[in-house]
């Protein structure tokens, strides 16, 4: 995915805001073709669930980087991590 190209090719990290920023980083890269991506970890040995802010690339839909599952990312929607968990999105292709 473009998103992720290094330097100059790819897209800026802007992270998004989610209500449990102690435990949990979530973040967005929108490419200037359209390519976007959407992730968030879980750094903590305790599960979490958290709502997450707005962010760039709401507008886009998002599926699973490996079960390519609808991946939401709305203001106001609610993720829940396993321990140590992550959730990967993509746009498709």
């Amino acid at each position: 995915h473009p998103a992720l190209w290094n330097a100059a090719w790819g897209a800026r990290m802007v992270r998004v805001p989610n209500d449990g920023e102690d435990q949990v980083i979530s973040f967005v890269r929108v490419h200037e073709s359209g390519d976007a991506m959407v992730a968030a970890f879980n750094l903590s040995d305790r599960p979490a669930q958290v709502r997450l802010g707005a962010a760039p690339g709401q507008d886009l839909r998002y599926a699973d980087a490996f079960d390519g599952a609808p991946v939401p990312l709305e203001e106001g929607t609610v993720w829940e991590l396993p321990a140590w968990g992550y959730r990967v999105g993509v746009t498709p292709r």
